[in-house]
């Protein structure tokens, strides 16, 4: 459009100027040529408004064109920051995930060894549970103090003095089987002596 006006400038001042060249050569009456010159000083000072229009609207198209790109720029450059930022937002996310992965991936393997090692902690301790009630009933059978035994052998002692039948001490030796002592007049108890196999 800016070149349109300047050649569209340029052919009305080249016809100006060849139209006065052409009056000039060809000669004309004073008052011809008189309203020639008015008419080329007229066009030329049109066609100078013209110029001084053109220029005018040559600067503002310039500025306006210059603050477009300023703009293009600063939104270019804005734009180009938020996909930074973006850019960087993702990565950072990209990277807290390839964490979580990893840590679910550590678990995923160590679940089962955890899982193996509990079950066989739980097979130790339910295999040693009757080792354990059997030793400590040992333990607590044979862990009998002296005062323990004392009371233990008084009241089975007690039990057999006091029944009728004798278990545990040998039966008395009745008088007529007694053997007197030649020496004393206590009679002699008889020992009776066990088989040995």
């Amino acid at each position: 459009m800016k070149m349109n006006k300047r050649r569209l400038g340029l052919f009305a001042t080249s016809l100006l100027v060849t139209t006065v060249i052409l009056n000039l050569l060809f000669g004309c009456r004073q008052s011809e040529s008189q309203a020639v010159r008015e008419i080329a000083t007229q066009a030329m000072q049109e066609q100078a408004e013209q110029n001084r229009r053109t220029a005018h609207t040559a600067e503002k198209l310039v500025e306006a064109d210059a603050q477009s790109r300023g703009e293009m720029i600063a939104a270019h450059a804005s734009s180009q920051e938020s996909l930074q930022e973006e850019r960087a937002n993702l990565d950072q996310q990209k990277s807290k995930l390839g964490e979580l992965r990893g840590e679910i991936e550590l678990d995923r393997r160590r679940a089962p060894v955890i899982a193996e090692a509990i079950h066989v902690v739980v097979r130790i301790l339910v295999c040693l549970c009757p080792l354990t009630l059997a030793a400590y009933f040992l333990y607590s059978v044979n862990r009998t103090s002296a005062a323990d035994e004392a009371h233990i052998v008084n009241e089975i002692l007690i039990g057999e003095l006091t029944s009728e039948t004798l278990r545990l001490l040998p039966a008395p030796i009745p008088e007529s089987l007694a053997v007197t002592d030649q020496r004393s007049t206590e009679p002699v108890e008889q020992t009776e002596i066990e088989p040995t196999f």
